[in-house]
Order: C-alpha cells, then sequence, then structure tokens
C-alpha cells in the first residue's frame, strides 16, 4: 500500500490537574490526555472508553513521585531489567513494573529495532566486504601444499586435539574458583545466589508467615505482615513455622503508635487547659475562697477572731470558748469541772497528767481563783483583772482573734486536694470525642432531622450540567432530582438535546410520572415526559408567537387568491354557520343561517365567463367555445425552431438529475432538477488526495472540557 506523508502536528488533550479532576468527559479507548500539575511534570492517562480522566490510572511516575516514594520507605522491592525496545529499561516497584523507559546517553544504535539489522546467519558477497578482494590476492589456494618447515593438516589436527578454541565458553561446572574482584559490569539480581541478599518478603497475615519455607525466604530476610503492620527479622529459618524462628522489629521513635502500643504508661495525667461549666469553680474561685481559711497545718492568722454572742466554740475534748454575751467578756470553760489557763514553759509537754512547769491560772468557782507557777517581771499594784500587755500569751487568752484568716499563696498537688483524683478519673479529656450513643438525647434528636443530601418538594436549583452523559439521561436518575432546575452549556449531554445551551426544568412524582421543560437560549420551548417504562429520546417543540407559523396551515399566491396547503375530509353531519367553502355537506341544519359559498351545487348562483363562454354549472362548454386549441397541437420550445425540439432554457429539468461525489471524497447523491439550488454534504476525505499546503496541519484534541 502506497504512503503518503503530511506535514501535522498532534497536540493531545492538555489540561491542569484541577481542572481534569472536575472534567466528566470520558477518554475513548486508546485516547491520550496529559495532565499538568503544580510541579511542571507532565503525567499522561491513557483512556479506556468507560472512565472518566480522573478515574484513570498514570501510564508512569514521574521522577520526582519515585524519588519521593523511594525515600519515603514506602517502596521494599525495587529491580531493573531491559525494556522491550532497544535503549531503555524496566523499573519494577513492588511487583509494578513500568517498561520502555528511555535511557539518556546511548547512542542511536540503542534506539532502534533488532529489524533494522542484518541477522546472525546472513552472508556477503566478497565484494560486499571492503577490502577483502584485496586481502585474498596474497593468500594462496586451498589446495596448496607446504615443504617440512610447515604442519600437515594431519599434525596440526592432532597437536589442537583437546585444545579449546581461542573464543571458547564454560559452564558453571567448569569454574571451580573465581576471583570475584575480576567482575565487572552490572550483576542482575536474578542471578546473585539467595544467602548473598536479604529480601523483603510480603505476606497477608500469620498464617501465611507460618506457612513459609526456604524456598521463599531464608535467615537474615525481613517479612511484613499487611493485616498487622508488623515487620519480622527471621533468625532461624528451620522454625519458620513458629514464632521461634522470627524476632518482631522494634522502633527506636515513631511517628504514631496505637494506644495499647504505649508501655509505662502513668496511672494519672495533668490534665490540659481546659474550661468547665457553671457547676464548677475555676481556679481563680477557690483561690479566692481558700484565702478566707487556715490550712489544716501550719498558717498564720491575721485580723480578728470573731465569737457569736452566747455560743461556745469546743477547744480540744474538754475546753470550750466564746463570747458570753458580756461585754468584752471572753469565756473558757471546762467541761470537766474547774476550769485552768496555763502558761507553759516553752518546749514542756502539754499533754499528760504531770503539770507542765509555767504558770497556771485555776477558776474554782465562786468568784475565786488561783494562779500557780513562777511569775517574773515587774509587778505593781495588785494583780487583778486582765493584763494589758504581755511578752507571750496562750492562743486561748487572745482576745478579739478574727474569724477567718487569709492564707498565704501556696499550691496543692491532687493529692492534696481530698477527692480530687477521684473526680477527675471519672472525667473526660478535654480533647475526647463522643459516639452518638454517648450523648443523650442526641440519636432522637438526629431522627428528626434530614440528610444533607435529602429532596424536597420545592424547586431546587442545580449547578451546570447535573446529568453529563446520554447513559445517566434515565428516569430513575431524573426522579431523583425532584422538582428543580438544570443549566446546560455543552451540545449532546442528553438524548435529543434541543439546544447547546438552555434551562431544563424537572418535574418529578417519584418514577411514575416525569415532565421536563427545556428553555432554549433563543426563547423557544420544549418539552418531553417519562415514567417507570422510560423517558422521551425526542423533545416535542412548543407553540409560540414566534414559531407557529412553522407549523399552521400556509397558501401560496396573495389576497384572495391561491391554494391553501390543508386538506378536508369527510362529510359534516351540521353546520350552524357556514363560513368559507365547505368541500362537503350531506346535512345543513335549517334551523341555521348557512352563509357563504356551498363546495357543491346544481349551478352558479352567478355564471362566470371562461374565456369568451358564459358558465354557470348546468351545462358542458366546449375548447372551441373559449377560444383554446385542440388537445392535438404543437408549440415550438423556447429558442427551438422545431416542433418538440430540445428548449434553449428551461424553469426545470423534466427529469431530476442526481449530484455526488466519490474518488477522494465522499458525498451523498442530492436530487437536482434546476428548480432550487442544492447542497453536497461531504461525509469522508481520503488521505490519497490530500496534499501538503503552505500551513502545517494542526490536531488538537482540546483540554478537560
Amino acid at each position: 500500500m502506497a504512503t503518503k506523508t503530511l506535514t501535522t502536528r498532534i497536540a493531545l488533550k492538555t489540561d491542569t490537574t484541577a481542572n481534569w479532576s472536575a472534567s466528566t468527559l470520558v477518554l475513548l479507548k486508546g485516547e491520550q490526555a496529559i495532565e499538568i500539575p503544580e510541579s511542571g511534570e507532565y503525567k499522561l492517562k491513557i483512556g479506556d472508553g468507560v472512565n472518566t480522566f480522573k478515574d484513570l490510572p498514570y501510564v508512569a511516575m514521574t521522577p520526582t513521585e519515585i524519588k519521593n516514594l523511594i525515600n519515603s520507605g514506602a517502596v521494599q522491592t525495587v529491580s531493573l531489567s531491559s525494556g522491550t525496545n532497544n535503549g531503555t529499561v524496566k523499573l519494577t516497584v513492588d511487583g509494578v513494573a513500568t517498561d520502555n523507559i528511555a535511557v539518556k546517553g546511548l547512542g542511536s544504535a540503542a534506539y532502534t529495532n533488532s529489524n533494522a539489522y542484518a541477522t546472525a546467519g546472513h552472508g556477503h558477497s566478497i565484494s560486499g566486504v571492503s577490502g577483502l578482494q584485496a586481502a585474498l590476492d596474497g593468500k594462496s589456494a586451498i589446495g596448496h601444499t607446504h615443504d617440512d618447515r610447515y604442519y600437515t593438516e594431519s599434525e596440526m589436527n592432532t597437536k589442537l586435539a583437546g585444545k579449546a578454541n581461542s573464543s571458547h565458553t564454560h559452564g558453571s561446572a567448569d569454574i571451580t574458583s573465581l576471583d570475584v574482584s575480576k567482575l565487572t559490569g552490572v550483576i542482575g539480581i536474578e542471578h546473585l545466589p539467595a544467602g548473598a541478599l536479604e529480601r523483603c518478603k510480603i505476606v497477608k497475615d500469620d498464617t501465611a508467615r507460618f506457612a513459609l519455607t526456604t524456598a521463599a525466604v531464608q535467615t537474615g530476610d525481613t517479612v511484613k505482615v499487611t493485616n498487622t503492620g508488623k515487620m519480622y527479622f527471621i533468625v532461624d529459618d528451620s522454625k519458620l513455622s513458629t514464632e521461634a524462628g522470627y524476632e518482631v522489629y522494634t522502633a527506636g521513635s515513631a511517628t504514631s503508635v496505637p494506644w495499647s502500643g504505649v508501655t509505662g504508661k502513668p496511672s494519672t495525667f495533668t490534665p490540659s487547659a481546659h474550661t468547665h461549666d457553671d457547676r464548677y469553680y475555676t481556679e481563680t474561685e477557690i483561690n479566692n475562697k481558700l484565702a478566707n481559711y487556715l490550712p489544716l497545718s501550719g498558717g498564720t492568722m491575721t485580723g480578728a477572731l470573731n465569737f457569736a454572742n452566747g455560743i461556745w466554740n469546743v477547744v480540744g475534748d474538754d475546753v470550750a470558748i466564746g463570747d458570753m454575751n458580756l461585754s468584752g467578756t471572753l469565756g473558757v470553760m471546762g467541761k470537766n469541772g474547774d476550769t485552768a489557763i496555763r502558761l507553759v514553759q516553752y518546749g514542756a509537754s502539754t499533754t499528760g497528767e504531770n503539770t507542765a512547769p509555767g504558770v497556771t491560772w485555776t477558776c474554782t468557782g465562786n468568784e475565786t481563783s488561783t494562779m500557780s507557777g513562777i511569775l517574773s517581771g515587774t509587778f505593781s499594784g495588785n494583780l487583778s483583772g486582765n493584763a494589758s500587755t504581755a511578752s507571750s500569751v496562750d492562743w486561748s487568752g487572745v482576745q478579739n482573734k478574727p474569724s477567718t484568716f487569709t492564707p498565704s499563696a501556696h499550691t496543692h498537688t491532687i493529692a492534696n486536694v481530698t477527692g480530687l483524683q477521684d473526680a477527675l478519673n471519672s472525667k473526660a479529656n478535654s480533647s475526647h470525642t463522643h459516639t452518638i450513643a454517648n450523648v443523650t438525647g442526641l440519636q432522637a434528636a438526629l431522627d428528626g432531622k434530614s440528610n444533607t443530601n435529602h429532596g424536597h418538594t420545592s424547586i431546587t436549583t442545580y449547578g451546570e450540567e447535573t446529568i453529563g452523559k446520554v447513559a445517566d439521561d434515565t428516569t430513575a436518575n431524573w426522579a431523583s432530582k425532584n422538582n428543580s432546575i438544570h443549566f446546560y452549556k455543552t451540545d449532546k449531554l442528553l438524548n435529543g438535546q434541543p439546544s447547546q445551551y438552555g434551562f431544563l426544568f424537572n418535574m418529578a412524582q417519584g418514577e411514575s410520572e416525569l415532565h421536563q421543560i427545556w428553555a432554549a437560549h433563543g426563547g423557544s420551548l420544549y418539552h418531553r415526559y417519562g415514567n417507570a417504562n422510560g423517558i422521551e429520546t425526542t423533545w416535542r417543540e412548543v407553540l409560540d408567537s414566534s414559531n407557529y407559523t412553522s407549523y399552521t396551515v400556509t397558501k401560496s399566491g396573495s389576497g384572495a387568491t391561491g391554494t391553501w396547503g390543508i386538506s378536508i375530509t369527510g362529510n359534516a353531519a351540521t353546520a350552524s354557520k357556514c363560513t368559507g367553502n365547505a368541500a362537503t355537506a350531506t346535512v345543513a341544519d335549517s334551523a341555521k343561517t348557512c352563509t357563504g359559498n356551498s363546495a357543491t351545487a346544481t349551478k352558479l348562483a352567478t355564471a362566470r365567463k371562461i374565456g369568451n363562454a358564459s358558465f354557470d354549472g348546468s351545462a358542458d362548454i366546449t375548447l372551441s367555445a373559449i377560444g383554446a386549441a385542440s388537445s392535438g397541437h404543437t408549440h415550438n420550445y423556447a429558442g427551438s425552431s422545431s416542433v418538440g425540439g430540445a428548449a434553449n432554457s428551461a424553469v426545470k429539468l423534466s427529469t431530476a438529475r442526481a449530484f455526488s461525489i466519490t474518488g477522494g471524497a465522499t458525498a451523498a447523491a442530492v436530487s437536482f432538477d434546476g428548480s432550487a439550488a442544492v447542497a453536497l454534504n461531504v461525509t469522508s476525505v481520503s488521505t490519497d488526495v490530500l496534499n501538503n499546503g503552505s500551513n502545517t496541519l494542526i490536531l488538537s484534541c482540546g483540554g478537560a472540557a
């Protein structure tokens, strides 16, 4: 088959990642399209005639993706071998092969297919080998002889017997030792002994791991179990069927681990910053309240200690103090008899039966009291009443002590706050989550709510080209859209789509009743119907003031003359009023008035002239009466000098002829009689007739739209 070369440039479908992600275009089977990501490294996909671009796999990874994949540690096995085409390699990553990767820097011969070269068993004539004839001219014939200075053929064979050719080879069994340092180049991984490699074997689960044999793995290899994500180092390949043959890998550090995998977890945790509702005190509120109280031990009280009137406050187990409700009087009461106030020496015991050294003031009743012990210092006058000052005084003798004290600044651990740890144990972390079941009443509240993608009986406005393929143009799909409005700007996405641009008004009562109105760009309206049996594939145009003349009756001529393009058949049974001409009428309603002209009558109400003859329909007339020629007369055609000759010109051809195009281009036949112009529709053009012009033919496949 002859060939013809046209100067063309083919631009494959090319668009950005964002546009391809939003595209609903289905690539043809074998059609190629290019994606331009932000990195600028082009990525290729090939269509299958079914899926959109975003659902198709990439033909190959970019260099950056390969580098990132290797650096991430996700790649387990990588092998490199010769590609199918010359000058290429095949890269296999985790079992996924990418063939025919071009290798930079190779000569043009590396890219030439082997069929461009002669076979190994080809031959040449002497003249086809440069310099061979000149070399042979200086050689002896095969049948020549030599003197005893040369070996005979037999002698030579004897000496060569048992010797190898200079370009001989050895089998692996013939090589008893080999200096590895002499090996150069690249040795394929398949030619290395298993013992020289540490391999990674991937299995589904532990059952598959315990089923491994030394035919697949060996000591020193690694096994990855996919359903647990654990990695095992084989320590003994004679125990592959038990845990004794493996040692699980332990990471020194990890980005993330499951909670169950964390060891040494503390039983309690310092809570992170969080807030509580008004059922709980804030730290500031608690500090403010505690500021008015002394600690259980230690602390310093400032201000006045107030006692309520007439209330005795028990101190210890047998002494009470209080305001006796007497002006300026503090009372001390012994609950077991006499009341004694003892001033005790520092460091002395303050408990027990022995009297501690110091001064004791004992009230024995009847307004008498006894003071015992050693009083030192200077006293003037009688000792009576209360001392205004004192070097030291027992706490119980201090008057006007405040009832509350502001504690000094301090902190507490959780253990110092009674019940706090128990309270915290029943609380969730600040960054916790809940299931629906954990939130009281949530499921009941949700049961009364609609899904986010629910429909309404009201009209919903959708975006552009909601249903974008003829195959999806079904009653079921449109019924799911309920009553809605959709906009289209791409042609032929729906069955019989009336126009490229238009609004589609969808009205659905489930799949049982579906009506659609198409408002086309320009103002025309179309309607179609669908139900459970399917949806109409053609649309009916709605008549309006701008297009009704395309569907109503018309007439030729003007005014009252001409022929109407309408046919009325049958008989009218009755007529209340006749206007215009009825074709036939068998019965006229006598009670009504019939005006106008009947289509049939015995005679005309007013006789008319045909030619020169009067005619009222009551009798025939002859052609001669009206001055007409007989049926056997003849005429010369325009421009012809003989009767029956061909006309030099005519309004139309007596026999229509067909025009068509065949050969390099093909167009179906169109009938032509000369009454109107015709157009030929070329349906195909053969490449045999195409020729290069001054411009280059560019075949642009467009983008994602």
